[in-house]
């Protein structure tokens, strides 16, 4: 029950059992006696042993007690009908124990301390179970030590018992159950001086948060210290808890309150920053939805799927949907299979488009997940309650310290008069009441002064209530924002209580699509819907064709014309820029028959004695590859060059990565400045591509450089190996990036010399990491007669290179960008400016090969990269 409990001398110090006529001179209890108690306790009624206690004390008592009653069966009648006490409040107790009742001549003790408290089984119960024959073993109990411990009896005496018969009465204001559940705290922390002068000074920093808590939840309320406090009898009559706790219920504040206030010390800062971090989540979230390439074109295969599925056309189509369509999607069960649903059919058209858009959705929609779990509505209560525990906190301090709002520096005197009276009509204080004036103001300022700890957090806490109450504000405009670009209803009329539900319904829903999303991509290879899939392919690759070919400027009557023309986007793609060099160039290709000179098809220049080469892509001359003499002989000169412009054709387009800035590209390069494309590759697209490139320098394929690769001898100390680009079913991980970049620059307007073509090889290169390099220099330059040395137009070059590498200046290896260089320096000393581009992987760069001087600096790590050069037929005029 705990150590603050009050006992008679005579009685047990366990159970307050009363000594029953043990003799006075003795303090060592029998074998028999002992083993008696004992059995006692584990075998009778309570109320049994407790009216035969009261049988023996009466006996022993003298003429103070009543006569006891005759028989056992007279005291248990007592037992069962109890008088009620006259008065409920305060309660008076006998004896040791806290709550008392008195039956007639009996003061019966509801709360008897048992120490082993079971319900014995008769000894038929016994039979056939795990009882039965424990007792015959032998009895290996150590009386000594069980009464030592546990035992019953005390050092008593005949006339001990008689005095403790005097019992001290005891006055009882808290519940019973109220008691013991604050006993039970203060065995962490008792109620020391020490404690009380920590709750006066509001210092804490001994305790531990638990045990905070703990002494929180065990402090008197409101409630129960009026009742302490109006207790006007002798301290000495209260039990022991009441007296403990009479100095911590005068405390104003009062204990629970200052309790609280350094609990908010605790974990102000800390809930202060995990808001913050859920606010800027949830902002964080916010943007990147409405940012999402993934996701908008997402909810265009959603459209086009929808309006299909319900025979709209393009006069009549949907412009657009209500987002909670998208969690009626899997709802939409295929006639011919129940396991197919329309979000399957979703997926595949969206692979179609883009075998990598499912994944970009998944990694866009990433953070949307954690925001569904903080709704808008539960943020802003916790605000709300942060706010309400400054001010209380503030309020408590105020009590507790009248200075609180007092300044640090202040002179005497310099207090704001009172109420609206003028400072001419104020009356000073008689020379009688200036020392008393003086001491009040010292006393108000300075001695109930909080502790600056205290002030501080008060003023940290505001001001971080202040703030985030800002934050709450922005994240609420960047979530109406939201709603807004997606049509989900939000309004700038509706109230904040409003779009915080209207929020809550949008992530909710989003994360539901984004889980059932998931569940169906990780179903569609069990599902048989090859069909389909073949036919929402052709589809896809038509829509995307027609889209991609529209946004390069074409006509979109031409483009279906083309289209229906062309047997795929390639070959529409090839007559619609024919038609486009015609219209520019004002004149028409002429349908003249070529002819072929050393297996390469060449044609009559305008000028009869000149001889092109004819571009088998593009049907068109290109550039004068040898003459006519007078005698009909034919001199032809066909360069790696020239034929770098043959082979090549025009870019394959069709599945283009969504992450290319078609227009910041096309300015860039405009501008004649380098362009980083910087998430042109995954970390596990790099890490195979990575895998491929060793085995090749490991086998020998990548050899050192030929340095006079355009018009001027350049230093470098590279190895590379040219690999083809080629169409297959299943292409390797290098390849997979020169197709993507290749699809890329087809949707690029930008030109500097006629259409760009993609080159038949792509060149891979590694530096050895030991200082390799590669010399200032361009890709295309100026030779004798101010003829460029080759047709490259745009240089795109692609880093494959492991996690981590390249992250400081000490591994080199940059590629550094003279930009704005004159023509004739080959040094960079007259760049405008100078970038340096580190070779993470996954980047790429895209730059004029013309116009850039570029130079690789030494390199201490080994370096990878892969390199395709664009080329234009009149990039070398």
């Amino acid at each position: 029950r705990g150590t603050v409990r009050r006992r008679s001398s005579g009685c047990c110090p366990c159970c307050g059992r009363r000594d029953e006529g043990r003799s006075t001179g003795s303090t060592a209890a029998t074998r028999d006696e002992l083993t008696s108690s004992l059995l006692r306790d584990w075998t009778q009624p309570q109320d049994v042993r407790t009216a035969r206690q009261r049988l023996a004390e009466a006996s022993t008592s003298g003429p103070e007690l009543s006569p006891p009653p005759k028989s056992l069966a007279v005291a248990l009648d007592a037992v069962a009908t109890p008088e009620t006490p006259a008065t409920p409040a305060p309660k008076v107790s006998k004896g040791p124990h806290w709550k008392t009742q008195n039956f007639g001549w009996i003061s019966m003790d509801f709360h008897q301390k048992r120490w082993l408290d079971w319900r014995s089984l008769v000894a038929d119960r016994v039979a056939n179970t795990v009882f039965e024959g424990l007792l015959d073993a032998p009895d290996l109990v150590n009386l000594a030590q069980l009464e030592r411990h546990f035992g019953h009896r005390t050092e008593s005496s005949k006339a001990m018992a008689v005095q403790s018969s005097k019992e001290v009465e005891m006055v009882e204001i808290l519940s019973q159950r109220r008691a013991q559940n604050m006993l039970i705290a203060f065995r962490r922390q008792a109620l020391t001086p020490e404690l009380l002068r920590a709750m006066e000074d509001l210092e804490f920093s001994w305790l531990s948060t638990e045990t905070l808590e703990v002494l929180l939840s065990a402090m008197p309320t409101a409630e129960e210290e009026k009742e302490l406090l109006g207790y006007s009898g002798e301290k000495s009559e209260l039990r022991l808890l009441e007296q403990e706790l009479l100095p911590f219920a005068s405390l104003v504040p009062s204990a629970q309150q200052r309790l609280s206030l350094a609990l908010l010390q605790r974990d102000l800062r800390e809930r202060a920053q995990l808001l913050r971090r859920r606010l800027t989540a949830l902002r964080t979230a916010a943007m990147g939805m409405r940012s999402s390439g993934a996701f908008q074109q997402t909810l265009r295969h959603v459209l086009l799927l929808g309006n299909a599925l319900n025979g709209g056309d393009e006069v009549a189509a949907a412009q657009g949907f209500s987002l909670e369509a998208l969690a009626r999607l899997p709802l939409s069960k295929a006639t011919s299979d129940p396991r197919v649903n329309l979000l399957h059919l979703l997926v595949l058209q969206m692979k179609a488009a883009d075998p990598l858009l499912p994944e970009k959705l998944l990694e866009d929609l990433a953070p949307m997940r954690l925001v569904a779990s903080l709704p808008l509505p539960q943020l802003s209560l916790e605000l709300r309650g942060f706010a309400n525990d400054v001010a209380a906190a503030k309020a408590v301090l105020r009590r507790a310290f009248p200075g609180f709002d007092s300044p640090q520096q202040f002179f005497i005197g310099d207090t704001e008069p009172d109420g609206e009276q003028e400072e001419e009509t104020r009356v000073p204080p008689s020379n009688g009441c200036i020392a008393q004036h003086l001491l009040r103001e010292v006393y108000l300022r300075i001695s109930q002064a909080p502790p600056k700890p205290m002030k501080q957090m008060a003023s940290m806490a505001a001001e971080n209530a202040e703030q985030l109450q800002v934050d709450l504000a922005e994240t609420r405009d960047e979530v109406s924002a939201t709603l807004s670009f997606f049509a989900f209803g939000a309004s700038a009329a509706v109230s904040d209580a409003q779009l915080d539900v209207k929020a809550e319904e949008f992530f909710l829903l989003l994360k539901r699509f984004l889980s059932d999303f998931e569940q169906c991509v990780q179903e569609l290879p069990h599902l048989d819907l090859g069909e389909f899939q073949a036919a929402t392919a052709e589809a896809s690759a038509e829509a995307s064709a027609r889209s991609w070919l529209e946004a390069a400027g074409f006509d979109p009557k031409e483009v279906r014309e083309a289209l229906a023309e062309a047997e795929d986007e390639d070959e529409a793609f090839a007559r619609l820029h024919k038609r486009r060099l015609a219209q520019e160039a004002g004149r028409k290709l002429r349908a003249k028959r070529g002819f072929e000179v050393d297996g390469y098809c060449c044609t009559a220049d305008a000028n009869p004695k000149r001889i092109r080469l004819l571009l088998p892509e593009l049907d068109l001359a290109g550039p004068i590859i040898g003459r006519i003499q007078k005698d009909g002989s034919m001199t032809v000169e066909i360069d790696e060059w020239a034929q770098e412009l043959y082979f090549a054709s025009l870019p394959k387009t069709v599945g283009s990565d969504t992450t290319f800035r078609r227009d910041e590209v096309d300015l860039a390069l405009s501008r004649r400045r380098p362009y980083i494309w910087e998430d042109f590759a995954t970390t596990e697209e790099v890490k195979q591509a990575h895998s491929e490139l060793e085995a090749l320098r490991e086998r020998g394929v990548l050899t050192s450089a030929n340095s006079d690769t355009t018009g001027k001898q350049k230093a470098r100390s590279d190895k590379v190996g040219f690999l083809e680009i080629r169409r297959d079913a299943t292409p390797s991980p290098c390849m997979k990036l020169f197709h993507r970049m290749e699809a890329a620059v087809g949707t690029l307007s930008w030109s500097d010399g006629g259409p760009l073509l993609c080159p038949k090889f792509g060149m891979a290169a590694v530096y050895d990491g030991a200082g390799s390099f590669y010399a200032a220099h361009r890709d295309n330059e100026r030779a004798g007669e101010g003829k460029w040395v080759n047709y490259r137009s745009l240089t795109a070059v692609m880093y494959i290179n492991c996690e981590g590498d390249f992250q400081t200046a000490e591994d080199g290896g940059s590629l550094r960008c003279f930009v704005d260089a004159a023509a004739s320096d080959f040094t960079g000393a007259s760049a405008k400016e100078i970038q340096d581009v580190k070779p993470r992987g996954g980047r790429a760069v895209l730059f004029p090969s013309r116009s850039l001087l570029h130079e690789v600096l030494p390199s201490f790590r080994r370096r990878y990269a892969l390199t395709l050069w664009f080329v234009s037929p009149h990039a070398g005029e």
